[in-house]
């Protein structure tokens, strides 16, 4: 039942909070609203963190608002929200890293990696040892899933909210074009047409 409606928090953690299911909107409605008018705001905290879980629900919208407002603060701008964004990627743990793992110092080729290290090495100029235990992690963890290793074990807010895939796109591809298209993506559909092509709708 709404245990949670009048309690007035001051402090919330909302753990895993992309995973709360059906009752999700039921529970952040009654939380929030609460916290944010019941108590004086500079002694209230409210934290939601979470494991990715696709392009959707409350969890990811708030995240996007939050960025959004973000990059707004720094140009100067007023916002309404107070939410603010914050990311870990996994390279920032000092623990992730083989560097046992290496011949030579360096990292043995591996086909089936060599697309995504060139990335990571490009974009977050990641070093040998750290590449040397994702891979690692990939194959002893999640039995060769690349997709799956960027959801628990995400490098950027993309990889953390990619929706896991059918194989219909390759994920790095997809990543990578994100990044050469920055500023010039649009959000929408695609549709099959009578005629049975793909036609795409924006949003």
């Amino acid at each position: 039942k709404d245990v949670s409606r009048g309690i007035g928090l001051q402090f919330l953690h909302l753990s895993e909070a992309a995973y709360y299911g059906a009752s999700e909107e039921d529970l952040i409605s009654a939380i929030i609203p609460t916290i944010s008018k019941k108590q004086d705001a500079s002694n209230v905290f409210v934290i939601a963190e979470s494991t990715g879980s696709g392009p959707s629900g409350w969890f990811y919208e708030t995240y996007r608002v939050a960025e959004e407002a973000d990059q707004e603060r720094k140009e100067g701008k007023k916002v309404l929200t107070k939410w603010r964004p914050v990311f870990y990627p996994w390279f920032l743990d000092v623990r992730y890293r083989r560097p046992d793992l290496l011949e030579d110092g360096k990292l043995p080729e591996d086909q089936r990696f060599a697309d995504s290290e060139r990335y990571l090495r490009e974009r977050f100029n990641l070093d040998d040892a750290q590449l040397a235990w994702r891979r690692a992690t990939i194959l002893d963890e999640f039995r060769g899933n690349e997709e799956l290793f960027r959801r628990e074990y995400p490098a950027s807010p993309e990889e953390a909210f990619l929706l896991i895939s059918s194989g219909v796109f390759d994920t790095q591809r997809l990543l990578e074009m994100r990044e050469r298209h920055e500023g010039e993506l649009r959000e929408g559909t695609l549709e099959r047409t009578p005629t049975g092509d793909l036609r795409f709708v924006e949003h």
